[in-house]
């Protein structure tokens, strides 16, 4: 499947971010809807994540995309899978 070949992909560059276009959007949309619907307001977001707000804020508009690290803990405290933020349904 294509989405785990990028997976293995963003695994392999580690510490740093790569732009994949599609994934981006993917990723700040899916985080958006996950919030909406445990009703979790960003700042909610961020503290369970021990991040600032405005590094949250980064993810959920797109500006960055949070590294594979951040994203294991990101399901972790949303209770969803990885592969939930890469789905484009």
């Amino acid at each position: 499947m294509l989405y785990n070949e990028i997976m293995v992909i963003l695994w392999k560059v580690g510490e740093y971010t790569i732009s994949l276009g599609v994934l981006d959007v993917a990723i700040k949309c899916k985080i958006k809807i996950i919030l909406v619907q445990k009703d979790i307001t960003q700042k909610e977001f961020a503290e369970r994540l021990g991040v600032s707000p405005q590094q949250a804020n980064n993810w959920i508009s797109g500006r960055t995309i949070p590294r594979m690290e951040t994203l294991i803990r990101m399901s972790e405290v949303l209770g969803c899978t990885i592969n939930d933020f890469y789905e484009l349904k």
